[in-house]
């Protein structure tokens, strides 16, 4: 099964030479790769859109692509049906503990500073939101009327 997924990030047509794959951990709806291209690192994301659960690839990709505008995110190089493929940067996930560091806090909430308020609109036209859901869903609704 690794091989069938490694050919998939393989046969991207983003890849101009032979690469090295390698899978990193983590990714609740996608697979992630770390990818060695010539001197250059890259990361990959596979994955497809699941309507039941809000999950739709051209948000992420409009968020990962205003993220990166924002200077929070490292660059989208390409983008393909069901892949993303970023620059690679080192770093670590971030879990709840690190957050009760007030130093680490005071970082998280200055890139969240960055983020634009609101909705912005994508190259296709549809809008996304930073909460990840489409801006006309009953759940970006939900999510913001509820109180606390």
């Amino acid at each position: 099964m690794t091989e069938n997924i490694n050919k998939k990030v393989e046969a991207l047509t983003f890849w101009q030479q032979p690469i090295l794959c390698e899978p990193v951990k983590g990714g609740i709806t996608n697979l992630n790769f770390r990818v060695e291209h010539g001197n250059e690192m890259f990361f990959v994301r596979l994955g497809e859109d699941i309507p039941e659960h809000g999950v739709y690839r051209f948000n992420e990709l409009a968020a990962s692509r205003a993220a990166f505008a924002c200077g929070i995110s490292p660059e989208v190089v390409h983008a393909e049906s069901g892949a993303m493929v970023l620059r690679f940067i080192e770093g670590k996930t971030l879990v709840e503990e690190d957050l009760r560091d007030f130093s680490n806090l005071e970082k998280v909430l200055s890139l969240l500073k960055k983020l634009p308020s609101g909705n912005a609109p994508t190259s296709s036209g549809k809008h996304f939101d930073f909460l990840g859901f489409p801006s006309d869903t009953g759940l970006r609704k939900n999510f913001a009327g509820r109180k606390k």
